[in-house]
């Protein structure tokens, strides 16, 4: 590369060089730190061990297609894929959702203590209509908290 410019000279790469091999039957990286204590680092290699800590989740649209053309199972349509992919809808979707906007929320401080107000005033506004408030908890209400409680 030449010295007084951003641009690699005539027969130059500017690509970087290959990371270094990794040694066979190393075990990979923690994303928890390494110098604790024993028994925080049995803890650590536990943690290590749970799928949903180092994992990615599959997408929802993933799941629904293994429900779909997954090999789960010998036959490929059916009742049995019928109900694999309804159950898909029925259950696994909301919660996967439910689950995920969850997880979205709590993140960070600042969206927790964001989502808490936004959520009450919604679940606040469903409980005034008429059959949905059968569907809304009463601890997802202003009503239910401090100070409004003392007061209604």
């Amino acid at each position: 590369m030449s010295v007084d410019s951003q641009a690699p000279a005539a027969g130059e790469s500017r690509e970087l060089a290959p990371a270094p091999p990794k040694t066979p039957g190393a075990a990979p990286r923690s994303p928890w730190p390494t110098n604790r204590p024993p028994w925080r680092a049995r803890i650590t290699r536990a943690l290590d061990e749970l799928r949903f800590v180092n994992e990615q989740p599959p997408s929802l649209a993933d799941l629904i297609a293994i429900a779909r053309r997954g090999n789960w199972s010998n036959t490929t349509h059916g009742g049995l894929r019928n109900l694999a992919a309804a159950h898909a809808w029925i259950v696994q979707a909301p919660l996967l959702v439910l689950g995920s906007l969850l997880a979205w929320s709590a993140r960070t401080a600042g969206r927790v203590w964001t989502v808490i107000p936004v959520a009450l005033t919604v679940g606040s506004a469903l409980d005034l209509i008429p059959v949905v408030n059968m569907f809304v908890p009463t601890w997802a209400t202003w009503s239910a908290w401090p100070p409004l409680c003392w007061i209604l």
